[in-house]
């Protein structure tokens, strides 16, 4: 017998308010009599009031174990779609462990019945599942499949699983993922997390840590499950993006994104395989965005093949933005070899990114940032070492066809066959190099005739501008672009700064002892601070007691607009804001001896904050009235007293 909670949904009936049953849930039969019992509906509103432990359904349905809550429609020979949950399950923190779902050729003839796999078939556009957690899944299927949900166009939201899911070993596989297998265009994940293993076979595309293929959007969310795919592997997600031939699956605003998200676990795949998203995939008006995202695992290219291997992204497709996103596992695969990105296409931006993994490749086109570029590189840099067998090997970009590079530096060993640069290996007319630099040691196994073997920036750059290296720690003295230096003027900034470079907003350096940083990438790393504040009349001024006194603040070189605060010091030493002192002037229409004490002024412009020296304020103490008439009497017997000193000298 199901039991009501009065709890969270209203229905007015006859006029009347009355809370809408919410049907508690506190065993796994309970569970499975959603949608299979008419008063179990599958846009129900359920409540798990207990942890509940799943291990009898390792023998139900003869080894199938727990059936997916849900159904399926055939559309087509060979095409099916499911029938999913739109109500709201709240798991309150409660956790199912040991959920078991075998959906193999063995056990399961229909292949329609091996389709979208998980706790749930599919979470509809109206449904939300949250706070839930799985617990030590065994989980297999053909294609979509979940530990939650085999596809997802609703909201799940703080859930978890850890366990194990796979695919079943047949033509073609596809959309593995921890938590869902397809989190489609309407779908959204928040504040999930997996751990486990996601093992696809032989045939298996689009396996992921969290999901197997991502069409919405997915945020702060991570996975640090070990992945093993052969196609589009990611740690987090396999595939980010989606086919046209699907369309279906995708929302009217193709809002699809990867924020704050992160995964730790190794990742091993064939090609396209990356820490975070094994391959990025766009058509028409697509217009992917990967902001505040990192991936820590090693990734491991595989095979023959091994193509697109990248700490973060194995492959990147047209119209992708990248924003303040990191890598730092070490990378092996074939070729087309990145610390962040294997191969990335046209149209696309990687701004403010960074790899500090190790790169090891085995043909050419590895880069310690980006393998093959097709796209700009705006404050990026990378640290790691790269090594391969193979040509265009850059300690940032192996290979770049187009797209400019700019204020971007690498200071890892490379090492090649041949077309080797600390920066770049070969840079097209159509990727220009600009107010960049390389320091690391550079090295090739073979000499060319034409000189084109190694540099210490570039092997061969078309177009540079305002771009150096360190001759000394590289070992190289020419270099196919660029103005070798030694190390003792790489580490000045009027080398860069004479060369225009940007030391308000882009570049810092710790003069003498550091090459040039990026400021967004560590709060150590200052520019020139130009904004300076001064107040007026000295370090010390005067005010009697009643009188008006006003302080004048004078901004120089101030970039934007620039807002005022003022600040006192008082007996107490406390320095405190004075409440509306938000101006360039600040008067006190009657002093006392309360404001005696120490001001500054605090400026803040579109870039810098700045304080002024402060300037003590000392209060001249006013006369008492009492002094004060005494001294009025003593005037006027003065002057009496004047007055008949007159009259005596006139009378004699």
């Amino acid at each position: 017998m199901r039991t009501y909670l009065l709890v969270g949904f209203v229905l007015i009936v006859a006029g009347t308010v009355l809370a809408e049953p919410v049907i508690s849930i506190d065993s796994i039969e309970e569970l499975q009599l959603i949608g299979n019992d008419p008063e179990y509906p599958l846009d129900g509103k359920y409540m798990l009031t207990a942890d509940i432990d799943a291990s009898t359904t390792s023998t139900w349905n003869d080894g199938q174990g727990f059936a997916p809550i849900g159904s399926i429609t055939i559309v087509w020979p060979g095409i099916a779609y499911p029938i999913g949950f739109n109500g709201h399950l709240d798991g309150q923190g409660h956790k199912i462990t040991n959920l078991q779902i075998h959906r193999t050729p063995a056990l399961t003839a229909s292949s329609h019945e091996r389709v979208f796999i998980g706790l749930f078939r599919a979470i509809g556009p109206d449904g939300l599942v949250e706070n839930l957690h799985l617990e030590n899944v065994e989980i297999t299927g053909l294609r979509n499949v979940g530990g939650l949900a085999g596809e997802n166009k609703g909201l799940i939201r703080n859930c978890s699983v850890s366990g194990h899911a796979q695919t079943t070993s047949e033509d073609w596989t596809g959309n593995l993922g921890g938590l869902v297998g397809l989190n489609s265009g309407t779908g959204t994940i928040v504040q999930s997390n997996t751990a486990g293993t996601l093992t696809g076979t032989l045939y298996t595309d689009s396996v992921g840590g969290l999901v197997g293929t991502n069409l919405g959007i997915i945020r702060e969310s991570q996975s640090s499950s070990a992945v093993t795919g052969t196609h589009y592997v990611g740690g987090l997600a396999g595939r980010f993006g989606g086919d046209p031939n699907f369309k279906e699956n995708l929302s009217e605003t193709l809002s699809l994104a990867l924020i704050a998200c992160h995964a730790s676990g190794p990742v091993t795949g064939k090609g396209s395989v990356g820490g975070l998203v094994g391959g990025i995939v766009t058509y028409s008006d697509m217009a992917p965005l990967l902001e505040n995202c990192s991936a820590s695992g090693a990734v491991t290219g595989t095979g023959d093949y091994g193509f697109h291997i990248g700490g973060l992204i194995g492959t990147g497709s047209n119209g992708t933005t990248l924003v303040h996103c990191a890598a730092s596992g070490d990378v092996t695969g074939r070729e087309e070899v990145g610390g962040l990105i294997g191969y990335i296409e046209s149209i696309t931006t990687v701004f403010q990114c960074y790899a500090t993994g190790n790169v090891t490749g085995e043909g050419n086109y590895c880069g310690g940032l980006v393998g093959h570029l097709g796209s700009d590189l705006v404050q990026c840099f990378a640290t790691g070492n790269v090594t391969t067998n193979g040509e265009y090997v850059g300690g940032l970009v192996g290979f770049a066809a187009q797209g400019k590079i700019q204020d971007c530096y690498a200071s890892g060993q490379v090492h090649g066959r041949s077309l080797v640069g600390g920066l770049v290996g070969w840079s097209e007319h159509l990727s220009p190099l600009v107010n960049s630099y390389a320091v690391g040691a550079v090295s090739s196994e073979i000499n060319l005739p034409n000189g084109f073997s190694v540099g210490g920036l570039a092997a061969v750059s078309l177009i540079y501008e305002n771009s150096f290296w360190d001759m000394e720690t590289s070992g190289q003295e020419s270099s196919g672009g660029g103005q070798g230096l030694n190390t003792s003027a790489m580490k000045q900034k009027a080398t860069f700064k004479d060369a225009g470079w940007d030391f308000l907003f882009t570049w810092g350096i710790e003069e003498g002892l550091s090459y040039p940083c990026l400021q967004w990438a560590s709060p150590s790393c200052e520019g020139d601070d130009t904004l300076s504040v001064t107040i007026q009349g000295g370090a010390v001024v005067r005010a009697s007691a009643g009188k008006a006194h006003t302080f004048r603040a004078e901004v120089s070189d101030a970039v934007g607009s620039v807002a005022y605060q003022w600040y006192f010091t008082g007996a107490d030493k406390a320095a405190v804001p004075i409440s509306g002192a938000n101006e360039s002037v600040y008067a006190i229409l009657g002093v006392t001896d309360t404001d005696a004490g120490l001001y500054y002024c605090e400026a803040v412009d579109d870039h810098f904050t700045a304080s002024s020296t402060p300037v003590e304020l000392v209060v001249l103490d006013a006369l008492p009235l009492s002094s004060i008439w005494t001294l009025l009497i003593l005037a006027a017997l003065l002057t009496l007293a004047a007055c008949r000193c007159a009259s005596w000298i006139i009378e004699n």
